[in-house]
């Protein structure tokens, strides 16, 4: 039980890590569509649209970009559910006193 101490920091700032990069990459997508203006501050960004949404006459390079962002999503789904099943299994199963 003594690695259930220090098992979640670093796996939240993996996850964290991991997220920032999915917001860069959907950034990169929204500029790539042409669906933002190339100049000034990046406001805000729709994950899921950019990753799920789409043509399927869309160039190669926007193809592996969405690609990449729903793998990049896929693993912080992952990494959360990773999470609850720690702190169910260091509680002893009982989720009342998560």
């Amino acid at each position: 039980m003594g690695w259930l101490i220090w098992l979640p920091g670093p796996l939240a700032i993996i996850l964290m890590a991991v997220f920032i990069h999915a917001i860069v990459v959907s950034y990169r997508i929204e500029k790539a569509a042409g669906a933002r203006p190339g100049w000034g501050l990046p406001r805000n960004t729709n994950l899921f649209g950019s990753a799920f949404g789409g043509k399927s006459d869309e160039p190669g390079e926007l193809k592996d970009l969405r690609r990449r962002l729903r793998w990049l999503l896929a693993i912080c789904l992952a990494g959360l559910l990773a999470m609850a099943a720690l702190a169910m299994h260091a509680s002893g199963g009982n989720p009342a006193s998560v």
